[in-house]
């Protein structure tokens, strides 16, 4: 699994499907970026009032991301459900169309 985090605008990727303006849990005043890898993933620091890089740290248990992949599973439902309902309403639609004599001339 590749799960890609950036705090400043709330964006969340889980394997190449991503979702920006999320309301993420606070990961840390110096984190700017995690990015995890399947097996290990690289924390990047900044400083909080440049917001200049600082340094990398690597790391090994996911379990610091699962608060921002509960949120992210929130936002896939959510699309997901929008998605659903658009589609009903379009199958809706093109039936009632269908549905409908033609005018004669």
């Amino acid at each position: 699994m590749r799960i890609t985090v950036v705090v400043e605008n709330g964006f969340v990727a889980v394997d190449g499907r991503g979702f920006s303006n999320l309301e993420l849990p606070s990961l840390g005043q110096t984190i700017r970026a995690v990015q995890w890898f399947g097996p290990y993933g690289d924390i990047e620091h900044h400083d909080p009032v440049t917001k200049s890089i600082v340094r990398n740290e690597h790391f090994e248990d996911a379990s610091i991301l699962d608060a921002c992949v509960t949120v992210w599973q929130r936002a896939c439902e959510t699309e997901d459900a929008w998605k659903e309902q658009r589609r009903i309403e379009e199958e809706a639609a093109f039936a009632q169309l269908l549905s409908t004599p033609s005018p004669t001339t």
